[in-house]
């Protein structure tokens, strides 16, 4: 029977791990892309471990990721596989941003750019843009980032890409936000909850970004106690679903509130929180 079938049976569990790594359940993500990389030969295996490699990095699981992301990130496959081939192009530079690694993540944002466009496929387009725009503000380059991010923009408009609008909305709102224009940064987060409905790939970690940015925007508006309620939310949600980076910065959210509203701050959970964001 087909479902004997080895290799039919990692195909089906690849699809069935990226649907459930798309829709949030990143566990069950985990359980069935483990088991497909266990059963695939060849591309199939290829594959594989790309998807797995694509959800290590979600889980900040940097030195895991880039592993898994190696083979398709190197390869030159076809078509057929298109798909698995950005994916590794795009988190292989995702994951050397968060190992602090700029240089090279840019590097590979813009091989991602490149293949786009050699492989004709529109749908894929400006991820690796608004990416870029990313780690550059993380080095302080705020004008190149704004360019990139309002680029990825335009580029989602033309194509009708609701994940790269979403995204980099998120990322120009928090730019304002961390230029004090708190006007602005609001704006662009009521933009960001008109454009985040539907059924949308990962839409999870756009949401997560949100509430981020909500409670950061609150925090800075002077409403520390609403804060604190998105901030406790917000760690529930990050540590249900195994997503540390966003477990920590809500966890430190919390502790800024708490110390706004003048109660008692656990210095050594925030010390903890503060390791766990490092890591």
């Amino acid at each position: 029977m087909l479902a004997e079938d080895p290799a039919v049976r990692a195909r089906c569990q690849a699809v069935g791990g990226r649907t459930r790594h798309a829709a949030g359940d990143l566990e069950g993500a985990q359980r069935m892309l483990t088991e497909a990389l266990e059963f695939a030969t060849g591309m199939d295996q290829l594959t594989a471990s790309a998807w797995l490699g694509v959800l290590r990095a979600h889980q900040s699981r940097v030195d895991d990721a880039l592993r898994l992301l190696s083979p398709a990130a190197r390869s030159n496959a076809s078509g057929e596989h298109t798909s698995a081939t950005l994916h590794a192009l795009l988190f292989s530079g995702h994951a050397h941003a968060l190992a602090g690694r700029p240089v090279v993540a840019l590097d590979y944002f813009n091989r991602y750019t490149d293949e786009v466009e050699r492989r004709q496929v529109p749908r894929f387009a400006g991820r690796g843009v608004n990416f870029s725009g990313w780690v550059l503000r993380n080095v302080g380059a705020v004008e190149e980032a704004v360019e990139r991010h309002l680029e990825a923009l335009e580029i989602a408009n033309l194509h009708g890409t609701e994940e790269v609008t979403i995204a980099a909305l998120e990322d120009l709102a928090e730019e304002r936000l961390e230029a004090g224009d708190l006007g602005a940064a609001a704006s662009r987060l009521a933009t960001v909850q008109a454009h985040l409905r539907g059924d949308l790939v990962f839409a999870w970690r756009l949401e997560l970004k949100l509430q981020l940015l909500r409670g950061r925007l609150a925090l800075a508006s002077g409403e520390a106690a609403q804060a604190l309620e998105i901030a406790e939310r917000l760690a529930v949600r990050a540590s249900g679903i195994g997503v540390p980076r966003y477990t920590s910065v809500a966890h430190l959210l919390g502790h800024r509130a708490r110390a706004r509203l003048g109660m008692p701050v656990d210095f050594a959970a925030t010390e903890a929180d503060l390791d766990l964001l490092d890591g």
